[in-house]
């Protein structure tokens, strides 16, 4: 089941949850076909590439760390690593926002941090913690899919509030005692103000064996996302009126287990997607 009357909102005009995340007309999207509806773009050559992507070459490194590894947070004050930053704004306010997770040896949380340059952060608070024990997202949550109110490139990654809500994909864990144990989650969440986050849904709308909450049990078809389907970004195309939502799929064992991007689409997002191959090699 996914994206709650939150991504509902981003969605249908509905705001229950149950019906967005029900089977389409005809049955489910995706189980059998991975391919896509149209044909793939054609090759962009070199010279376009370079042109589109100057602006965005020779970066300047900074050098310290504009978070900490082991940042005091209110009474956490165990934390071995942060990571996963996202920089965001709320509409009305003039500051970013960066979302982050913070590893404690048991699992890892969310946290957001301000700032009013994008180089000196602060006043960080807990956005969203441990889910209770027995829960799909009680190893961790990773907070950070947000929905924008524009993806275009040079637009600001301001947050989109619907039907009363900000609302974020979350990737998740549900044991504790180590960094990512497997299997991985996505869940949904939502928030009042762009800072303190809660589920938007008790299960979680992506998952390797669940109940089928998005794709048919077991996964892929092609065995993609086998043991992860996890990490995601979710884009929204206005022009052709389709939701992407881009992932972690990785179909072996091991650190690495030949791990690449997968995608899911739909129109709009329901429980059941179309899911597509790989992008991407490991190491490519």
């Amino acid at each position: 089941m996914m994206l709650v009357s939150a991504l509902v909102a981003l969605f249908p005009t509905t705001t229950n949850a149950d019906n967005i995340f029900s089977d389409p007309p005809g049955g489910r999207v995706g189980a059998s076909n991975a391919s896509t509806d149209q044909a793939p773009d054609a090759v962009i050559d070199h010279a376009t590439l370079a042109r589109w992507s100057a602006p965005y070459r020779r970066w300047h490194y900074w050098p310290d760390h504009v978070v900490p590894a082991r940042p005091v947070i209110g009474q956490i004050d165990n934390l071995l690593g942060t990571d996963v930053p996202t920089v965001y704004q709320i509409p009305g306010c003039d500051r970013y926002f960066m979302s982050f997770i913070g590893f404690d040896g048991r699992g890892y949380q969310s946290f957001v941090a301000e700032s009013d340059d994008l180089v000196n952060w602060g006043n960080y608070r807990l956005a969203m913690g441990y889910g209770p024990a027995g829960t799909f997202d009680h190893g961790g949550c990773v907070i950070g899919a947000f929905l924008y109110e524009s993806y275009d490139i040079k637009a600001p990654r301001l947050l989109k509030k619907r039907d009363g809500g900000f609302w974020t994909l979350y990737g998740s864990y549900p044991r504790q005692g180590g960094y990512e144990l497997r299997p991985g989650y996505e869940g949904v969440a939502v928030s009042d103000d762009g800072l303190a986050w809660r589920r938007a849904k008790d299960q979680p709308i992506l998952s390797v064996h669940d109940l089928e909450p998005l794709y048919k049990a077991g996964g892929n078809p092609s065995g993609l996302d086998k043991p992860y389907a996890h990490k995601i970004s979710l884009v929204h195309n206005p022009k052709n009126e389709t939701f992407y939502l881009f992932y972690n799929a990785r179909p072996g064992k091991g650190p690495v287990g030949g791990r690449g991007i997968g995608l899911i689409t739909s129109k709009p997002i329901e429980v059941r997607g179309k899911r597509h191959d790989s992008t991407r090699e490991p190491n490519q």
